[in-house]
């Protein structure tokens, strides 16, 4: 999500006031906010509850932290390099069996 995107729906979960302005009429609060226009499309349509599921799933949800393997490029490159030993050492074992 597009952190002005996500400013505005935290905003709007945290903010009652705001929130019944926004519900009312959405087109003239979205253009107090420099919301990209693939996001901006798609806001309109949100409800109440659903900007608070997403505000409660972002808040349970725990970030992934730097060192997480996701986060980590060495880990892809080592997944291809053991797959490939595995490979070779496969190809040699069966070559080694068959001349046996």
């Amino acid at each position: 999500m597009d952190p002005r995107t996500g400013r505005l729906m935290s905003r709007l979960a945290s903010d009652p006031a705001f929130a019944d302005r926004y519900f009312a009429e959405p087109g003239p609060v979205l253009d107090e906010f420099d919301i990209p226009e693939t996001d901006r499309a798609a806001l309109p349509a949100l409800d109440r509850e659903a900007v608070i599921y997403l505000a409660e799933a972002g808040r349970l949800e725990p970030q992934v932290a730097a060192e997480h393997p996701s986060n980590n490029a060495s880990n892809r490159h080592m997944t291809v390099v053991i797959a490939l030993w595995g490979c070779a050492a496969f190809v040699i074992a069966w070559l080694s069996m068959r001349s046996a």
